[in-house]
């Protein structure tokens, strides 16, 4: 018996496989980028963010699953709900509103690179939630809904939402 679809198929089994991987990968990264002490400033930053990395749980919850599309919608769903405060999307650090993106695993695509079968998944998948500039070359990071955020360096954050760098092999 075949499948009318085998390749879109292979796809979810090897999405399953990579999410498997990413996620340790991610754990990896977690453990191996804080610095070993923390200030009080940044472990402040720490549970800001993570108040902001809890409400995009609640905000899935409440929207089937899905995503906010960006920094904006969450506040405005937030506040709207009495569940935060302008001030809590804005970093302690640098005063900037923070920037919610899509994993780089979790965009659509696959090894052919097209917009794949995948691509609806996208919007209920993890996000990654940092500050704008952060201080010091590090800023702190949510991963998913988290409750609390880490500090990681802009090159991590950056392999979390574009994904490995490409080498071209001419």
């Amino acid at each position: 018996m075949r499948f009318a679809n085998s390749e879109g198929f292979a796809q979810i089994t090897n999405f399953s496989g990579l999410l498997r991987v990413s996620v340790l990968l991610i754990a990896s990264f977690m453990l191996g980028c804080g610095k070993g002490g923390s200030s009080l400033g940044s472990s402040e930053e720490a549970e800001h963010i993570g108040k902001v990395g809890a409400l995009i749980g609640e905000f899935k919850s409440a929207n089937l699953g899905h995503n906010p599309k960006n920094i904006e919608e969450l506040k405005n769903w937030a506040i709207k709900n009495g569940k935060a405060e302008e001030n809590d999307f804005v970093s302690t650090r640098d005063k900037e509103p923070y920037v919610i993106e899509d994993m780089a695993m979790m965009r659509g695509g696959g090894p052919t690179g097209s917009s794949g079968d995948m691509s609806f998944m996208a919007a209920k998948m993890p996000v990654v939630l940092h500050e704008n500039k952060g201080k010091n070359g590090n800023k702190f990071v949510v991963q998913g809904s988290a409750p609390i955020g880490s500090e990681m360096t802009d090159e991590s954050i950056q392999y979390l939402v574009k994904g490995r760098p490409t080498t071209s092999s001419k």
